[in-house]
């Protein structure tokens, strides 16, 4: 969609708005991660802290039992959102926190965005732990400024890109060319150039003899 705009471009202007708008794109991403370095009570970006805070509020209305002895192993109710009474139906997810730290939840969210799922928030208020401990590492402020920190230099500080030619160039003398005129051909001649020679020999087909045909 960015590029649809552009095509009609010549092919400099397109690579132009290419760079000055990665350009635009890095600068305005590094100031947001970099006005988050100096706030010690926020430990994401920006995302991911509205994230949190929103499967926080919805852990609130969660459901948990403790299932596990050894292990921390929990059974989250979710509040029904399809009806009340007697048909009302809770949708019950179970939530396993390991010794070494891993944590699974039958949503499959943890593992597929690397983020704490409402359930699993929900097991952290109940068994005491840090929900927040669960989040990966790369969505942390220090690891988005790392990412967006990179220079991009634009295409006249790296140079010119034109090179001297260290071969010699030959150039044809004029006073060696012969006549006036279209270059004569030197491919070999063939059946196909007898008209350009001259009138084509007559030949009989029935004997193959030349000067006579077979009428």
């Amino acid at each position: 969609m960015v590029m649809r705009r552009i095509h009609g471009f010549p092919l400099v202007g397109i690579v132009e708005f290419i760079i000055y708008g990665r350009v635009e794109y890095f600068r305005e991403r590094y100031a947001s991660a970099a006005s988050l370095l100096h706030d010690p009570g926020v430990r994401f970006c920006g995302r991911v802290n509205e994230y949190m805070e929103k499967k926080m509020e919805k852990a609130r209305f969660h459901s948990v039992i403790s299932m596990g002895t050894k292990e921390q192993r929990f059974e989250v109710s979710c509040r029904d959102r399809t009806g009340q009474g007697v048909r009302r139906q809770r949708v019950v997810q179970e939530v396993l926190i390991t010794i070494d730290g891993r944590v699974f939840c039958r949503c499959q969210k943890p593992n597929v965005h690397h983020l704490s799922c409402s359930h699993v928030i929900a097991a952290c208020s109940v068994s005491g732990l840090d929900a927040v401990s669960y989040v990966s590492r790369y969505f942390t402020k220090k690891a988005a400024a790392q990412t967006w920190r990179h220079e991009i230099y634009g295409i006249g500080i790296l140079g010119p890109f034109t090179q001297k030619n260290s071969h010699t160039m030959l150039i044809p003398d004029p006073a060696m060319k012969k006549g006036i005129g279209r270059r004569q051909t030197r491919r070999i001649q063939n059946g196909m150039d007898e008209s350009d020679v001259g009138k084509k020999k007559k030949c009989c087909n029935l004997c193959g003899a030349d000067s006579h045909t077979y009428k």
